[in-house]
């Protein structure tokens, strides 16, 4: 399953095999699922789970996230708006429902710049989640270098602060915590 077994690897593999019970195979699997998942194979993972459906790796995967230990600190998502009206479609429905709800397994970064990258629009917004719960870092699965937080589907978000001005291209920071 991992290409090269290096020691690096190796002891990667161990890693994840105490920290989350899982059989050598079971790790090796989800190992290999995260690093092909990212970036552009998540949309599978995502229109899968809004569909609610699910695969034997899904499961696997999640099954992985869910025993992680959670990264410690502040987690950012950069979401690009091209236009005013969907930014305040958006942002009613997060002050209706009083916060977020995760529908899919998704990413954040321990990154505010590639938060910001990620956000670059008409109409950039960060949120920014300060003490992170249950999103776990994949930063040692991965070879590119964005800091990638995985937050698994059904976690939730109780809005904190919304700014009340909206400027265009000036990022828009929405303050959360993890409920």
């Amino acid at each position: 399953m991992i290409n090269t077994l290096n020691e690096a690897n190796i002891n990667l593999l161990h890693k994840v095999q105490k920290l989350t019970g899982m059989s050598q195979f079971e790790a090796e699997v989800a190992i290999d699922k995260i690093t092909k998942s990212t970036p552009s194979g998540f949309m599978n993972i995502k229109n899968l789970e809004r569909e609610g459906k699910t695969t034997p790796d899904i499961q696997l995967v999640n099954n992985f996230v869910n025993r992680m230990p959670p990264y410690q600190g502040t987690i950012y998502r950069g979401i690009p708006f091209s236009k005013l009206e969907k930014l305040q479609s958006f942002l009613t429905l997060i002050q209706r429902n009083c916060g977020y709800t995760i529908d899919y397994m998704t990413s954040f970064t321990s990154d505010e710049l590639v938060a910001e990258d990620y956000a670059y629009s008409a109409y950039p917004v960060i949120i920014r989640i300060k003490n992170n719960i249950s999103g776990i870092s994949i930063k040692e699965f991965l070879i590119y270098s964005e800091n990638e937080i995985i937050i698994p589907k059904g976690t939730q978000y109780r809005l904190t602060h919304l700014p009340k001005v909206i400027e265009p291209e000036e990022i828009l920071y929405i303050d959360m915590e993890e409920i």
